[in-house]
Order: structure tokens, then sequence, then C-alpha cells
């Protein structure tokens, strides 16, 4: 479909209107490839015995489709083939007219819930998202309302929503419509800042505003969300879209996977840490986390996320703190989690002998590097033997640990390597990895 735009062609297989754009040599391409209807024999010896003149024939079918009308007067796919007619009539044989019509509505029906099953605004920009109407308007504009128009159709069919901007997570929310997610992803929050003295423009023309104290914060999240005033200067436009999804996140109980970027705009605000524990144990479904916004205590995590299988935390050295010991501290077991990726954080000997005893499961490490605390109660001997004491007899499924450096990143992390973990992990794989190819390096 050369000469069609992806948008308006979204629209033409719709048929929603007459006044989308009808593409007659697409619309016969599609014809000539499905097979010719059957199904509604009456419907077709009717149309084929017609030699009226075209508003005849339409009056004939337009009175034809009010019998096929089912009694609760809601359209059907039926009610729009008289406009398909009045368009693309006079272009096409009867036959390959019935077979448009099929199209259509097999299209409406069938294909576009897989049409809109992944959503990734990355790509956005690069579709013709251009019509004759929108011409004067702003880009910005424009794609606002293209995204408000497609969450309103299609947000009950994204399954898998990625997101780069807050335009995206508005019309998501506004909407309402975008609630059977199982994927959400959230990242680089470049193009959703409002920083300095523009954040305080924006914020004095939203107190001139009558609703001004009515929708500046949603009531679902007053608990949580700090005041106007403490987040001036961090941006008002950040600090609302923190507000929408985080109502996207709890709008979505089905999720699976959540990726919550170490760019996102929610790291900005101090959210409360019960509040987010609370949110997670609302997502029942799911069974993998990335989050690189904020660090979190790993055993209430698992314990409100019962189902999680995958987690990783990523913090960059630059402007990130490193994940605190206390916040890795596990007391009992939880077999659910496979995969645990501690993206540029070190581990001491005693909270590394302690995650292979209380994650019975775990079959991939990810550190930075294991190394001996000098504040440790017990030497290193004594850590790495009572850990083994209390994994007893149990294998240690552990298949493989990655590290970012093996050898050579400092003294007492290859001795703690050579004395106290090779020996002891047989069956396990070693390997590392580095900034310029691994798949964190965002």
């Amino acid at each position: 479909m050369g000469r069609l735009s992806t948008l308006k062609g979204q629209k033409m297989f719709g048929f929603e209107s007459v006044r989308h754009r009808i593409g007659t040599r697409e619309l016969a391409w599609m014809a000539a490839s499905w097979p010719r209807l059957r199904s509604m024999r009456g419907f077709q010896e009717l149309l084929l015995n017609l030699k009226y003149d075209d508003d005849v024939k339409v009056q004939i079918l337009k009175d034809y489709m009010e019998k096929l009308r089912p009694s609760n007067n809601q359209k059907t796919p039926l009610a729009y083939f008289p406009e398909i007619l009045i368009i693309i009539g006079s272009h096409l044989d009867r036959h390959d007219l019935l077979s448009c019509i099929q199209v259509c509505r097999f299209w409406n029906h069938l294909f576009t819930p897989f049409a809109w099953r992944i959503f990734d605004d990355e790509h956005i920009s690069k579709l013709a998202i251009h019509t004759e109407e929108s011409a004067i308007q702003s880009p910005k504009k424009v794609l606002k309302a293209w995204l408000r128009d497609v969450f309103s159709k299609h947000g009950h069919h994204i399954r898998h929503l990625t997101t780069h901007w807050d335009s995206t997570v508005r019309a998501a929310v506004t909407t309402g419509s975008c609630t059977n997610l199982t994927s959400l992803t959230v990242i680089d929050a470049s193009k959703m800042k409002i920083m300095g003295d523009h954040a305080e423009e924006v914020l004095t023309r939203y107190q001139r505003s009558e609703e001004y104290s009515n929708h500046m914060l949603s009531p679902l999240l007053k608990d949580f969300i700090p005041s106007v005033g403490e987040i001036c200067s961090k941006g008002i436009k950040v600090w609302m879209t923190a507000q929408r999804c985080w109502h996207l996140i709890l709008s979505n109980p089905l999720l699976e996977y959540l990726y919550l970027g170490h760019h996102a705009w929610i790291g900005y605000h101090p959210i409360q840490e019960q509040f987010m524990y609370d949110t997670f144990a609302s997502l029942t479904n799911l069974t993998r986390l990335r989050n690189d916004f904020r660090t979190l205590k790993l055993q209430t995590l698992l314990e409100v996320l019962p189902n999680l299988r995958h987690y990783t935390c990523v913090f960059f050295p630059w402007g990130f703190r490193r994940t605190k010991s206390e916040n890795l501290l596990l007391s009992r077991t939880f077999p659910q989690l496979a995969l645990l990726e501690l993206i540029y954080d070190q581990a001491t000997l005693t909270i590394f002998y302690s995650l292979l005893e209380f994650l019975p499961n775990l079959e991939e490490l990810i550190l930075d590097q294991v190394c001996r605390s000098s504040d440790e109660t017990l030497s290193s001997e004594d850590a790495v033997a009572g850990a083994l004491v209390r994994i007893g007899n149990r294998p240690i499924r552990l298949k493989e640990l990655t590290l970012s450096y093996l050898v050579g990143h400092s003294n007492d992390c290859d001795e703690t390597m050579e004395r106290y973990i090779k020996p002891f992990l047989p069956h396990t794989t070693f390997s590392e990895w580095t900034d310029s190819d691994s798949e964190w390096s965002l």
C-alpha cells in the first residue's frame, strides 16, 4: 500500500465512516487474494441480480441491511456495506466487491486485535501521521491526537506496551481502555522532563486555573505523591506523568512483565516505599521485574511477589548509589526465583552465600563483584562454613555466575573468588561481562 500512509491504511480498513479515504487498488488487491463469499447466499444473489442504477442499488441495499440489523439497534459490520458500495462500487465487479466486504469484516473482527497487540511509541515518529485536516496543526498536536484516537479505539487490544513519552502514558490512562496489558516497559524520560524556569512557568499557568486544586493530584495517589511546592524545581510535567504511570500500573493487574527504566520519571519523586510494595502485591501474575530506578528490599519484594522468577536491578555508576547490603539480606527461603541480576552491585561473601542458601532454585546470578567486607562479624572461613552447613546436602543449582571481572578487579576480590567461591561451586559456569557488550548498557 505504497501511496497510503500507515495511519490512512489503518483507518481505511476500519470502514467506520464514509469520510475515510478508500484506496480502490489496495482493496482490489486484497479482494483478489480472498475467497469468494459463500455464506451470505441471499445477499450475494440479491447483489448479483441488481440491474438498477447506483442510487437505486444503494437504497435497496440499505433496506436489506435494515432487515439484518439486530433488535438492539446496534450497528453491525453489515450496516456499513452501503458506504463501501458508494465509494468503490463502480471500480470493482460484484464478485470482487463482495470479497472486499468480507475482507473488511474479517479485518475488523480477527486481524485488528493482532495488529495492536504490541505497541512501542519509539517507532511512531517513523510513521507518516498526516491527514489533510491536520496539515495546518503542529506535529506534536497531531501526534497527541493520534495517540488518543489509537488508545480510544484499540487500547483494549494492546498487551505489550513500551513507552518513552508522557503523551503515550497520558493517552493510555485518560482513555481508560488500556487495562489488559501483560507487559509494560517504561524507559528514557529525556523527552518528558520540564526543568528549571519552564517548570515554574507551567506551574504558574496551572495555578491560575479554577480547577487547579482538583486536577493537580490524582485521588488514587494523594497519600504517596509530594505536594506541589516540593516538586516545582523538578518539573510539573514529570510529576503529573509519574502519577499517570503508577495509575497505569495499578490499572493492569494482569501484568507478567514490568520494566521501570533508570531514566523513568517516576524515580524523580519520593514515592513511599510501602506504596510500591503494595502496588507490586496487586500484580499477582508478575513473573519478571526490572527495577532500575530505586533500591528495594529483596526479601520484602519476594514476599509480595510470590510468582517472581526473574528480578533485575541495574544501578549505573554515575549518580546512583549501590544497593545497601542489608537490602539483600534474606531470612527465609524463596523457591520461586530463578534469575537474579544486580548489575553494578557488589555483594559481600556473607550476602553471596545467603543468596545461595535462601534461593534454592537460583540458576543464574549476575553481580559486579563478590568481596569480603571488613565489617563482617564472621571471618570469611566461618561465613562460608556456616552457609555450607545450613545448605547441607542440598545441591546448589546455580548454573552461571556472571561478574564484571573474574580476575584483576582487586586483590581482595580475586582471592575471594579463588579461595571461597570456585572450590565450592564445581558445577557453576563463571563468566564476565563489560559495559560494551552487555545488554544492560542503555
